[in-house]
């Protein structure tokens, strides 16, 4: 009896022990709007920067951090607030996913660089705003990096008043869901906003066409390399977005990356989706555009197909979605058939 009495015990203050230690492994950040150094240990509840096997939380309505080195967040990052802004010149690597409904600014100073990367099954469901707030200037640099198999869905709003730089890169099988784009950047102003898809998918899912967002200036570009695919949903007629398509060639608003070319666009529904190849012989833009001109639009695949193969570039590899995909590559390869013969084989 004695002795179940004394398991009891000990079973009881290691229950307790665990309770303290998880509550200890929180570490929340006290500064406000006012920025504040993330290495200022007064800033943090527990009085130091936060380790590695802490979570960072942010509560404040608004938090303005100062980032000057690389830090790299093991655990999970919270977002209670508004807006969470981080300055200055340094990198912030995110090793597990972010529960927020705010949006994370990364706007740098105005002679800084900030950056944020997203590693493997990194997720981020909220807003991100490159270079946006009303402190940032032409000089003012902000970039998200997306790696592995990370992914974000939500705003993606670039500069502020035509200022600022903003930049993006997907690489690997990451995923970049776009729900709403608001570019306010202006070449005269000195602003510029890049999408770099080297790898993975980004995917356009806005009420308003993306296509006619980047042709508003000439500081917004897209830049595709190997193994990167853009799907574009809009609602405007086949031929609008092909003309759409072919001025932002012509205007080199979208462009491959050096000893790349531009695999033949594909029409499905109210998609398009883009891709790159390697090529050491780029092809010539009127010859790309004339195939453009002459692409039909494909309505016999499934959208049960359609919907698996944006699984699979979504980088989903269970064994259903693959085998859908194939399914859906080899519908497609039939489909275009009729078409290829009547345009030269080669494609960018």
């Amino acid at each position: 009896m004695k002795q179940n009495n004394f398991i009891k015990i000990i079973t009881l203050l290691l229950l307790l022990s665990c309770g303290i230690t998880m509550a200890q492994s929180v570490n929340l950040w006290r500064g406000t709007e006012v920025k504040a150094n993330w290495s200022d240990a007064y800033k943090w509840r527990l009085r130091h920067v936060p380790s590695k096997k802490e979570a960072v939380h942010f509560r404040q309505p608004n938090s303005v951090v100062v980032i000057d080195r690389t830090i790299d967040l093991n655990n999970n990052m919270m977002l209670y607030g508004q807006e969470l802004s981080f300055l200055g010149n340094g990198n912030i690597n995110f090793w597990s996913p972010v529960e927020t409904l705010s949006t994370i600014y990364i706007p740098a100073s105005a002679s800084g660089y900030a950056n944020l990367t997203l590693h493997d099954t990194v997720s981020i469901k909220g807003g991100v705003a490159l270079a946006a707030k009303a402190f940032g200037t032409a000089a003012s640099k902000g970039t998200i990096t997306l790696r592995d198999r990370s992914t974000i869905k939500g705003k993606l709003l670039i500069g502020n008043d035509g200022n600022g730089t903003g930049q993006v890169f997907v690489y690997d099988q990451a995923v970049y869901t776009i729900s709403d784009l608001d570019l306010q950047t202006e070449a005269e102003k000195g602003g510029s906003a890049e999408l770099h898809i080297l790898g993975g998918t980004v995917h356009f899912s806005t009420g308003t066409n993306p296509l006619q967002i980047f042709l508003g200036d000439s500081s917004r570009k897209i830049i595709i390399g190997e193994g990167g695919a853009l799907n574009i949903q809009s609602s405007a007629s086949v031929e609008k977005k092909k003309k759409l398509l072919i001025q932002m060639l012509k205007n080199k608003t979208l462009r491959v990356m050096p000893n790349c070319k531009f695999r033949l666009p594909v029409f499905q529904g109210s998609m398009i989706l883009l891709k790159a190849e390697r090529s050491d012989s780029p092809e010539q833009l009127h010859v790309l555009v004339e195939k453009i001109k002459n692409i039909q639009a494909i309505t016999e695949v499934p959208e049960t197909g359609l919907e698996s193969a944006n699984n699979s570039a979504k980088g989903g590899l269970n064994t259903g979605t693959f085998a859908s995909y194939i399914a859906f590559s080899g519908i497609l390869l039939l489909l275009l058939r009729p078409v290829t013969r009547r345009v030269p084989a080669r494609s960018q």
